[in-house]
């Protein structure tokens, strides 16, 4: 949530210039003069109602992120409004929905299962098998956009049942997966998950077949003949905006937590995030055991760059809205050679 600061003050001083006492010349004032007649009056004549709960819930955000020395202005306040329903519930910037925000109130009761729509449960079922067949089994992210299905079911439901509604669907998911990975098992039972290419297998191959729809394909690695384009060729890295895939060599694999590290052999670092779904090649040969093992086996090498990657990049810290990509690709594949 951003945080309302105004420093006209300090022009105040510097300049010689006169304020009235709580506000600024730019009609700013002080939080702790909130209460003040001179400010409510000010608020009304803005149209803002300070009796709504709208306006409440937005105070009440400020103040936790300020103190009664800073300074506020009615723009800002009305700015801040704007992320609050008339109940004064905050709405989910993602989804343009209330009711989404878990607080400490509504932490336990979330947690209970309930009624969805019977179309949204069928359309996590067939996002969960397109996912489950494309991928080999692997959970690789959202590359089926399932967080679509959740968004379309919240505008299907009450605002007040919209978390647990979140939850139920969570079990739906796991229950779909794993009805899948057992009737893979069933049918064969050497089945395993991923994606190891076979003697004589290629690549190529694999890579169209995963990602049917892409149109710009990056890689500067030679045996790599459905790239589009090689990167190393661009002379600004602006121009790697819009790559759908790119396909990069490992170094080294990790078993504990699936991470792959990857020394920078391009010319523009920024093509392992930029990119919309990232394709990882590394030698079955080049796994390790533990990061521990890994840091070894990179222990006196020279690099000017490298990270491990172990996965699509995905982040829910604000708000708790998942966001698939902030960071990184939205769609890892490892390809065992």
């Amino acid at each position: 949530m951003s945080k309302i600061t105004d420093y006209s003050f300090l022009f105040h001083s510097m300049f010689g210039t006169k304020s009235t006492k709580g506000a600024s010349a730019i009609g700013s004032f002080q939080l702790s003069q909130l209460n003040s007649s001179s400010v409510q009056a000010q608020l009304r004549a803005a149209g803002i109602d300070t009796n709504s709960k709208q306006y409440k819930a937005a105070i009440k955000q400020m103040m936790s992120n300020a103190n009664g020395a800073m300074y506020g202005n009615i723009q800002g306040i009305k700015n801040l409004m704007k992320s609050y329903d008339k109940d004064g519930d905050y709405i989910d910037p993602t989804t343009g929905l209330a009711g989404l925000l878990v607080t400490e109130e509504n932490e336990g009761s979330r947690k209970r299962i309930i009624t969805i729509p019977e179309s949204s449960k069928d359309e996590m079922f067939e996002q969960t098998k397109k996912e489950f067949l494309r991928e080999n089994g692997v959970l690789n992210g959202d590359t089926t956009k399932r967080s679509d299905v959740y968004t379309n079911m919240y505008h299907k439901v009450q605002k007040n049942d919209r978390l647990a509604a979140g939850y139920t669907m969570q079990q739906y998911e796991r229950a779909y997966r794993q009805a899948f990975l057992d009737a893979a098992r069933k049918a064969d039972p050497k089945w395993e998950i991923g994606v190891v290419l076979g003697e004589g297998e290629d690549v190529n191959a694999v890579i169209r077949r995963t990602y049917p729809e892409a149109m710009r394909i990056a890689s500067v690695l030679p045996d790599i003949s459905c790239a589009t384009f090689n990167p190393d060729n661009l002379d600004d890295p602006k121009e790697l905006d819009g790559t759908d895939v790119a396909v990069v060599k490992g170094e080294i694999g990790v078993a504990e937590n699936g991470a792959v590290w990857i020394p920078q052999t391009v010319k523009y670092k920024a093509v392992y995030f930029i990119s919309e779904k990232l394709v990882i090649l590394l030698d079955r040969n080049k796994i390790v055991d533990t990061m521990y093992d890994a840091y070894r086996e990179l222990d006196g090498q020279e690099y000017k760059f490298g990270t491990f990657i172990s996965g699509p990049s995905k982040t829910a810290d604000i708000e708790q809205a998942l966001v698939m990509g902030a960071h990184g690709a939205r769609d890892v594949l490892v390809i065992l050679m």
